[in-house]
């Protein structure tokens, strides 16, 4: 197996065709351009990259969207500056841990040997180690430049090193680039002195890398920094040894460090309130224009996988990258882990997250659910009060269940404005699931659901049955928004059979495979397609494969082994790296919904099947919303519950016939870029949020005799 290769490039013509020389073994190199004015997407496609644009923001969040949104072809991912070059000797241990399964870390860190002035600065720049090659779904990175990883499982050391061609474009290039640098280290400086240490890496930590970032945080706070660092470098490191070279490069260091003591100083003023002209006059204070920031509330969020967190990230890191100011009050578990500890304040990808401390029973029981529920309401509902401020808009989800009634009576007090994003209806869910005990509660709590949907300045339903559902409901049409949920067609695209390494990881190569991709919830139907399993369990060449997680798992694989179905495997939930394949796995994905249930819930599901092009036999209602959608576009097949005769039927013809499971998915592709395609929903979000409200005036600090302070830095547990 090979590995995947990473380029982040601005303006890079001068040294890319160098670097992709230097990886032109690797069949999937990837330049990640943030819209280059110069020729360096041409140079890229020339020499056989693949190219994707992005605005750049800041490191963590380039490096992170990067992760997380580019369909890598290999699991493995070695990340190369365009000014960087790989070694043969390097690659031929990166091709080495590549090949090997067996080995437990999930990232590695690389060495450097930095060239200035025509040799080796092998002193006061010593080759330390950078974190560069990775499984993208165990990684993400913190601070806005000279970003540091956050690994999720244990990592090693290369003994390659890259070759680091740090002034390639000339000395005017390096100073213009550290002065956008020095401008972002000192709102990092400005962050760590005002937070607690609590929690911070320490000086004598056994990991080198935390050693260095706890090193960078105390320099923060020393006095005559630049000083110091020309002392640390040319005496202590010994750049002197380094000659002429090593003396400039030293000198070019303590300048850049003074420059971010400069900037420290000048936000330090201006957080006192102090400028170049309240300096020099005394001018009366008046109001200040503050933009509102947007606050989303969902039980779950990045890093967990199902598909509400997964819209919701989509999302937030869309607005935040465009600039604006978001945040998301949520839980601090996992949907398959209730037991999960996330931090409780951090930002990522831009976006600040506020995660409330709950019980933590999971969704094994009712009760224990029901506990996690009010312990989320209360602690959600708490922090919105505190975060909201007049004119911010309040975003609620509908995990937990009536959160639209707490969101709506906080936005009442704070001067909020509230939009509902309704996932699905509660009770009706609950009721036609026949949750003990909820028919008596039912009428008050639909008038308490409703109330607080006539409040909002909008309600974002999913699909147009739901949207009836609700104007039946009373609730003004006018204020009713139809927004599908989607999936993200650049990373999420059809695979061919040859090209998924899956098929023979699951032992599925040379098979016709039925797929189940998603939660598996009581309100999804299993049985007929247990059923039809089990009347092809003779047909060796069809096989059926469940991925993912839920309450009706265990039930799922009880009836298996019962049964002694063979042709039946369970796999589970797959990190987004592997999203793109796992979901090409099957030639034909199931899809089902109870048929009380239309209207009420629409399965999500479909959007990434048809991203991924493959068509879908659908379960339920034929005249449900999933069902209109097959039968518009062609790209399906709709059967009623208990119909294991026609649909296994079906299936054999399917088997059969591969073209016309080809051409049904080509066209699910078609209908998804037509309708259903990530840009178009966060468009049409985007649209909707700006129609909400403009900018708010506040009186400046002056006026309301409060000191400012400076926020809570990223990451506080």
């Amino acid at each position: 197996m090979s590995l995947s290769i990473l380029i982040l490039t601005l303006n890079e013509e001068a040294n890319l065709p160098d670097c992709l020389q230097s990886v032109k073994w690797s069949d999937d190199i990837v330049v990640l351009d943030s819209f280059s004015s110069d020729q360096t997407v041409k140079i890229a496609e020339e020499m056989g990259a693949r190219v994707i644009q992005r605005r750049f923001d800041n490191w963590s969040a380039h490096q992170n969207w990067a992760l997380a949104h580019i369909p890598f072809k290999y699991p493995w991912v070695f990340y190369l500056d365009a000014d960087e070059r790989m070694t043969e000797e390097l690659k031929d241990e990166l091709l080495a841990i590549a090949q090997d399964s067996s080995r437990l870390p999930v990232a590695y860190y690389c060495g450097h040997k930095n060239m200035f002035m025509g040799r080796w600065i092998r002193h006061a720049f010593p080759p330390r180690t950078i974190m560069r090659f990775m499984r993208p779904s165990s990684v993400r990175f913190e601070r806005e430049v000279h970003p540091v990883p956050v690994i999720d499982g244990p990592h090693g050391y290369l003994r390659g090193m890259l070759l680091h061609y740090n002034f390639s474009k000339g000395i005017s290039e390096w100073i213009d680039k550290h002065n956008r640098y020095s401008q972002m280290e000192a709102h990092e400086g400005m962050k760590l002195i005002h937070q607690s240490s609590d929690g911070q890496p320490g000086l004598f930590d056994a990991d080198p890398a935390l050693r260095r970032r706890a090193l960078k945080n105390l320099s923060f706070r020393l006095p005559w920094r630049p000083i110091l660092k020309f002392m640390y470098l040319y005496v202590w490191q010994r750049g002197w040894l380094d000659g002429k070279a090593g003396f400039a490069y030293c000198v070019l260091q303590s300048f850049y460090e003074y420059m971010i003591v400069l900037k420290m100083r000048e936000l330090e003023r201006r957080a006192q309130g102090v400028t170049e002209v309240t300096a020099i006059a005394s001018i009366k204070p008046v109001a200040s224009v503050q933009s509102p920031k947007t606050i989303f509330i969902n039980r779950y969020f990045f890093p967990d996988h199902s598909a509400t967190s997964q819209l919701l990230s989509d999302l937030t890191f869309d607005l935040a990258a465009r600039g604006q100011d978001i945040h998301v009050i949520t839980g601090g578990q996992l949907y398959t882990d209730p037991k999960a500890s996330l931090l409780s304040e951090e930002v990522i990808c831009g976006v600040k997250v506020h995660r409330v401390r709950t019980s933590r029973f999971g969704r094994a029981r009712l009760w224990g659910r029901m506990l996690d529920y009010v312990t989320f309401y209360l602690g959600a509902t708490w922090r919105l009060l505190r975060l909201i401020k007049p004119g911010d808009v309040v975003v609620a989800k509908t995990d937990p269940p009536m959160m639209s009634v707490c969101a709506a009576w906080a936005a009442r007090i704070r001067k909020g404005i509230l939009i509902n994003w309704v996932q699905d209806l509660f009770p009706e869910v609950a009721t036609s699931l026949e949750v003990p005990g909820i028919r008596f509660v039912a009428p008050i709590l639909k008038r308490l659901r409703n109330d607080s949907l006539r409040q909002g300045h909008a309600t974002v339903v999913l699909g147009a049955l739901m949207a009836q559902r609700l104007r039946d409901e009373n609730i003004p049409s006018d204020r009713i928004t139809v927004i599908e949920n989607w999936a993200d067609g650049d990373v999420i695209q059809p695979v061919s059979r040859q090209d998924n390494p899956l098929l023979h990881e699951w032992r599925l190569e040379g098979k016709f495979v039925l797929g189940y991709s998603g939660n598996m919830g009581h309100v999804h139907e299993f049985k007929t397609m247990i059923d039809a399993a089990e009347r092809l369990k003779d047909v060796t060449e069809i096989a059926f494969v469940f991925i993912g997680a839920g309450i009706a798992r265990h039930w799922l694989e009880t009836e298996v082994a019962d049964r002694g179905l063979r042709n039946v495997q369970f796999q589970p939930y797959q990190p987004d790296d592997r999203l793109r394949w796992s979901l090409a796995v099957p030639d034909v994905h199931f899809v089902s919904l109870r048929p009380t249930l239309e209207g009420l819930i629409v399965p999500s599901k479909f959007y990434g099947i048809a991203a991924a092009g493959r068509p879908v036999i659908h379960i339920g209602d034929p005249d449900g919303e999933i069902a209109c959608i097959l039968e518009r576009e062609q790209c399906g097949w709709s059967f009623c519950i208990g119909e294991v005769g026609p649909l296994t039927q079906r299936i054999l013809h399917l088997f059969q016939r591969r073209n016309e499971v080809v051409e049904a998915g080509q066209r699910a592709r078609r209908a998804f870029d037509r309708y259903y395609s990530r840009t178009q929903a966060l468009n049409t979000w985007r649209a909707l949020l700006d129609s909400v409200g403009g900018p708010v005036l506040v009186a400046s600090s002056e006026e309301k005799k409060i000191p400012q302070k400076s926020p809570v830095a990223a990451g506080k547990d």
